[in-house]
C-alpha cells in the first residue's frame, strides 16, 4: 500500500523533461512571486505604521519648542538691539536656542544638563559630517594636505593670531605640543655651548598654571640646572609653601630668566589675565625671556586677536571649543635676523608625524558652525564674523555666570574659588565690552559634604560635572583649597561647573534647586 501511495504522489509532480511539465512549473513560480492581496494589504499598513512613528519622533526631538522660521524672523527683527540697544533676556534665549539646535547631543539627551564644557565642549553636526566625508575619501597628499591647509586658516581666524608673524604647528593637543616645545629648547641647550649654559638660567611659572604648561619646565630646569621661580597671582604672599615665590611678577625676572610660563585664564579660576601688563613686566627685565601661554581654557569664549602682540607661543585646543581633539601651538617669527628675543633659540618644527587630517576637517566645521549661527543671530546689515561670534558668547556666557554664582553664595557652607578683586584699569585689554572679565568657569568646595559625593548626586539626577583638581599645581591647590586639606592632596578635590554658550537659564535654576534640596547643603 504504502509502495502505490507513493506512485501515485509522484505523479502529481510534473516532469521537467516534459513540455507541459515545464510549463506548469513556470506558472507556479508566477504565481508565488506575486503576493497575495492579504500580503499587501499587511505592506501597506505596515508602512503607514512606520511613517506614523517617524512622525511622532520628528516631533518628540524637535530642538525647539517654537517654528525655526518665526525665531530666525523674531531674531533678524530684533538684532540691531545688539549694538543700539541693551540687549534683552528674550534675545539672548533665542540666541541659546538657536545654537543648541546645532547640536546633536541636546537631541538625543533631553532631560540632562551637561556642565562640564571645560573638559571637553559639545560637538556641532557641522564638524561630524565634516570628519565623516574626510574618513569616506581619503587621499594623503591632496585631500589630507588641503584640509590641514584649512584647518590651520581657520585656527588663525577663530584665535586672531596673525599669520604673517605667528607659525602654526598641529598635534594631537596643546599638552604634547608643550612638552615636544620644552624638549626642543632642552636640546638646544644640551647640545650648543652659548653664554646661557655658561651662567645660572632661570624660569618663572605662574601658581595656577595647568600641569600642561608647568611639568615641561620643571622636567627643563632640573636637566638644565635652572632654577624655578614661581609667580602667586593671588594676592597671599606665602613663602612658605612655594619657597622662591612672589606676587610681583616683575621682582622674579631677571636678565638669566629664559621661559615665562602663564596661562592665559585659569581652568579654574576662569579670571581672564591681562597678558599686556604681565608681558610689559617681563619686557622691562629681559630681554631674551620667552612668553609662553596657555590659551586652552580662553579660546572657547573669547577671540584671543589682543594678546598676540604681547606673547611668544599661545597654544590651543579644539575639543574644547566644539571640535575634535586637535590641538596648535603658535610661535611668534623672529621680526629680525638680530632679534635678541629668539636668538638664543633657532627655528622650531614642532610637527612630527602625519597630522590627523580628520580631526583637520573638524576643525573647519567647527568654524563653519561659529559663522552659521552667527549668522543666524545677526540681522541683515551685521557682519558674520567670528569676532562677532564671539560676543554673542560672551552676552550668553557672562548672563549664566552671574545666575549660577549668585545661587551658589547663598550658601554659607559654599567656598567658591575666586582670584583676588582686580582695579578697572587692570581689566584684559582682550575685552572691548562691559561684560564681567571672567570666563563661565565656577569651582567650589562644600564644608560639609565631599566634592566627590556632589559630583555622584548631580551625575544621578542627569547633572553632567566633576570634581577633581583638575591638573592644579600643588601649589594652587595650597592655596584655594580647603584649609584642613593643606598637605593632603585626596582631600583637595573640587567641584566645577562649566558652562558654555549653548546652557540655559531653565538649566542653572534646575541645578541650583537641585543643590538646595541636598540634605546638609545650606
Amino acid at each position: 500500500c504504502v509502495h502505490n501511495q507513493n506512485v501515485d504522489r509522484n505523479r502529481n509532480i510534473p516532469n521537467e523533461d516534459d513540455p507541459l511539465g515545464k510549463e506548469e512549473i513556470e506558472t507556479a513560480k508566477l504565481k508565488a512571486s506575486i503576493p497575495s492581496k492579504a500580503a499587501v494589504l499587511n505592506r501597506m499598513k505596515w508602512a503607514i505604521f512606520e511613517q506614523k512613528c517617524l512622525r511622532q519622533d520628528a516631533k518628540r526631538y524637535a530642538p525647539a519648542a517654537v517654528d525655526d522660521e518665526e525665531i530666525k524672523h523674531k531674531v533678524l527683527d530684533t538684532s540691531s538691539a545688539i549694538t543700539t540697544s541693551r540687549v534683552t533676556d528674550e534675545i539672548i534665549d533665542k540666541w541659546t536656542l538657536i545654537a543648541r539646535g546645532f547640536f546633536p547631543f541636546f537631541e538625543r539627551n533631553r532631560g540632562k544638563v551637561f556642565l562640564e564644557s571645560a573638559g571637553g565642549s559639545q560637538v556641532p553636526h557641522q564638524v561630524t559630517q565634516r570628519v565623516n566625508a574626510s574618513l569616506e575619501h581619503r587621499h594623503r597628499s591632496v585631500v589630507g594636505l588641503e584640509s590641514k591647509r584649512r584647518a590651520k586658516k581657520a585656527l588663525y581666524e577663530c584665535t586672531g593670531a596673525p599669520p604673517q608673524s605667528f607659525d602654526q604647528f598641529l598635534g594631537s593637543n596643546a599638552s604634547s605640543l608643550l612638552a615636544f616645545l620644552a624638549l626642543q629648547v632642552q636640546n638646544h641647550f644640551l647640545q650648543r655651548d652659548s653664554d646661557l649654559t655658561a651662567e645660572r638660567t632661570e624660569i618663572v611659572l605662574s601658581v595656577e598654571n595647568h600641569l600642561a604648561n608647568v611639568k615641561p619646565w620643571l622636567d627643563l630646569a632640573q636637566n638644565i640646572g635652572a632654577v624655578v621661580k614661581w609667580w602667586d597671582n593671588t594676592g597671599i604672599d606665602r613663602k612658605d609653601v612655594c619657597g622662591m615665590s612672589s606676587t610681583d611678577l616683575a621682582s622674579l625676572v631677571t636678565e638669566r630668566t629664559i621661559i615665562v610660563a602663564i596661562s592665559h585664564a585659569s581652568n579654574v579660576l576662569g579670571q581672564i589675565r591681562n597678558m599686556k601688563e604681565a608681558a610689559q613686566a617681563v619686557r622691562r627685565h629681559s630681554k631674551r625671556a620667552l612668553i609662553v601661554v596657555d590659551g586652552v581654557a580662553t579660546m572657547p569664549h573669547i577671540h584671543c586677536a589682543g594678546v598676540f602682540e604681547w606673547v611668544d607661543f599661545f597654544a590651543v585646543s579644539c575639543h574644547k571649543t566644539f571640535g575634535p581633539h586637535l590641538g596648535a601651538i603658535f610661535c611668534r617669527r623672529p621680526e629680525t635676523d638680530g632679534d635678541l628675543l629668539r636668538s638664543w633659540l633657532p627655528p622650531l618644527e614642532l610637527e612630527v608625524g602625519t597630522v590627523n587630517y580628520e580631526a583637520c576637517e573638524g576643525v573647519v566645521g567647527s568654524v563653519d558652525y561659529l559663522k552659521e549661527w552667527c549668522g543666524r543671530c545677526s540681522g541683515p546689515e551685521e557682519p558674520v564674523t567670528v569676532q562677532r561670534c564671539y560676543h554673542l558668547i560672551r552676552q550668553i556666557e557672562a548672563r549664566l555666570c552671574r545666575q549660577l554664582m549668585r545661587g551658589l553664595e547663598e550658601s554659607s557652607q559654599v567656598h567658591i574659588l575666586k582670584n583676588r578683586p582686580r582695579k578697572r584699569k587692570e581689566n584684559c585689554d582682550t575685552i572691548k565690552d562691559d561684560l564681567p572679565h571672567d570666563l563661565p568657569v565656577v569651582a567650589m568646595y562644600h564644608d560639609v559634604l565631599s566634592s566627590g559625593f556632589i559630583e555622584r548626586a548631580c551625575l544621578e539626577h542627569g547633572f553632567l560635572c566633576r570634581s577633581g583638581t583638575f591638573l592644579s599645581t600643588d601649589y594652587f591647590l595650597k592655596f584655594y583649597g580647603r584649609p584642613h586639606a593643606m598637605n593632603d592632596r585626596k582631600n583637595m578635590d573640587l567641584v566645577r561647573f562649566s558652562l558654555a554658550h549653548y546652557n540655559t537659564k531653565d538649566e542653572i535654576c534646575r541645578l541650583l534647586s537641585f543643590l538646595s534640596s541636598i540634605q546638609g547643603w545650606s
